[in-house]
């Protein structure tokens, strides 16, 4: 084997590792791409933990005339081979029975470290393409000790996980994040500095450090304070960026299962003023998706009592509070008495609901009706590890709704949105939408929309697996609330006459009430300017 190939083939191992369930489909564009990116002189695709190897095998091989084989000897012929480094692909070694014989002749190994620890950045973006970068997120991202930001040459520089070393801060950047009370106001938070005041060419006059700090006098004359962990925040990794935005929490994924020990609050405790309570019911939701109050009493006031606890009810055509029987005053099916599969609500909003309520407070002269949920983030990340194709079908295909039954409304989003949306900093799923009832018309060349007819049947199929199912029987006296971004409702027919009492909350303003009570406004606020 030549030593080109087994080099090739040692990367190729290293970017594209055999996962723990199943493998990675390289097409064969890509990899030529590869190839020839390897190739290139100035991107080798190498990665930074084969730099150890590196480092290590620059002594092992082949005797030389050079005491340091990183530097060439004085002779004619290797001052010509030093001209050419950099314009031509390096000279590579062979591979012996172990890495540790992998040689580069003629290579600077401390300036060639830090290039392939450079590349580490791509690598992440590579795997991230090829592998796929959507994915379910089910625990928060280990937080690591950030290192202290230093000084250099007038610069303040911070540590960056991705780039394996320290990078440069922005001036702008510091400046226009400046939170003293002349460039933010101390009750409202908001900014009081025009930034594009700030001179372009800012530059810092002098800066002090102290034990949590550095102080900062800029040339434009203002004074600023920044701790270190700020500054560090603002080159930590793209994952930790958006846990407190978020209020990301380590999630629960549930299937049929749940129904042994699902999550309740009592009523009682939440009438209480304490914020104890109302923080479990949120954790609970945030974590399983749902939550059940019991002992509540059944009537329409408890049940408002219980959503203004969280947060002010959301107005939409519906009206507010809602309070109905099947008898199609508003002309949507779930004003009647028949079945309807799971799904989530508000599909046709450019911004769903990010809670829903659901009260029974009555079922007289009649029978069925049990309430389906389904986990749409674990039926998500099934799909994820057994067909990633699907999944990023899903992912990708934007799918318009519509709200039409009254005759003076037809509510359309200002555009299609895909069945599985994520959040584009972090590559994690945020939010379900589906509603196969509410569809009107996808986003795809005619030619290829069979694959999302396929795609969506699959999806349709596991929403259906008996093992995801959740079936329950609301009966007065227990709210239902549950999180429409990510848990699908629905509910199996009925005969009789049934009261239903609950309501929507804006998505924003139960995350907000969930982040505050989580982690306090001091740390909310913390993570204004860094995530």
């Amino acid at each position: 084997m030549s030593s080109s190939k087994a080099i090739h083939q040692v990367l190729l191992a290293r970017l594209f590792p055999i996962p723990k369930i199943g493998t990675p489909k390289i097409d064969a564009e890509s990899l030529r791409s590869f190839r020839q990116a390897f190739r290139r002189p100035k991107s080798i695709a190498a990665y930074p933990s084969l730099s150890r190897s590196i480092s290590s095998a620059a002594d092992v091989g082949e005797p030389r005339s050079n005491s340091d084989p990183r530097e060439p000897s004085r002779t004619p012929t290797a001052s010509k081979q030093a001209k050419n480094v950099g314009s031509s692909t390096p000279k590579l070694g062979h591979i012996g029975a172990h890495s540790q014989s992998l040689m580069f002749e003629r290579v600077d190994i401390k300036k060639l470290t830090k290039q392939l620890r450079k590349v580490d950045v791509v690598d992440r973006r590579l795997r991230q393409v090829l592998d796929g970068s959507l994915k379910v997120m089910t625990t928060t991202p280990p937080a690591y000790p950030p290192k202290k930001p230093r000084i250099h040459e007038k610069m303040i520089q911070a540590y960056s996980p991705t780039a394996h070393e320290f990078v440069n801060v922005p001036n702008i950047w510091l400046r226009d994040n400046c939170q003293c009370s002349s460039c933010v106001h101390e009750i409202t938070k908001q900014r009081l500095l025009d930034t594009f005041q700030i001179p372009q060419d800012l530059d810092v006059d002098s800066h002090e450090r102290d034990a949590t700090g550095i102080k900062v006098k800029w040339s434009d004359g203002h004074e600023s304070y920044y701790t270190d962990d700020f500054i560090a925040k603002s080159a930590s990794l793209t994952e930790n960026k958006g846990i407190v935005r978020q209020a990301i929490t380590n999630l629960h994924l549930w299937g049929v299962e749940v129904s042994e020990n699902p999550p309740t609050v009592p009523y009682p405790q939440l009438m209480s003023q304490e914020s104890k309570p109302l923080l479990q019911l949120l954790q609970q939701i945030r974590r399983y998706g749902f939550c059940y109050i019991d002992s509540t009493p059944a009537t329409p006031e408890a049940t408002k009592f219980v959503l203004e606890r969280i947060s002010f009810i959301r107005l939409t055509h519906y009206g507010g509070f809602y309070d109905f029987t099947a008898d199609l005053a508003s002309k949507d099916t779930a004003y009647t008495n028949i079945a309807l599969e799971a799904h989530t609500d508000n599909t046709y909003f450019s911004d769903p609901a990010g809670l829903q309520a659901f009260h029974l407070l009555s079922h007289t002269d009649g029978e069925g009706g049990a309430s389906l949920l389904v986990d749409g983030f674990k039926v998500a990340n099934d799909l994820y590890h057994e067909d990633r194709d699907v999944y990023n079908i899903l992912s990708s295909v934007n799918i318009h709704a519509h709200a039409s039954g009254n005759e003076d409304i037809s509510i359309q989003p200002y555009k299609g949105f895909p069945t599985l949306n994520h959040d584009q900093q972090t590559g994690y799923l945020l939010q379900v939408r589906w509603n196969s009832s509410d569809r009107a018309a996808i986003e795809m060349p005619v030619e290829k929309v069979e694959k999302w007819y396929d795609a969506a049947r699959k999806w349709n199929d596991m929403l259906k697996k008996p093992e995801n199912e959740y079936w329950c029987q609301l009966t007065p006296g227990r709210v239902l609330v549950f999180d429409n971004w990510r848990v699908l409702h629905g509910r199996s027919a009925f005969t009789g006459k049934r009261r239903i009492a609950g309501g929507y909350i804006n998505r924003d303003d139960w995350i907000s009430k969930f982040k505050m009570l989580h982690y306090g406004r001091e740390k909310v606020l913390k993570h204004l300017t860094v995530d």
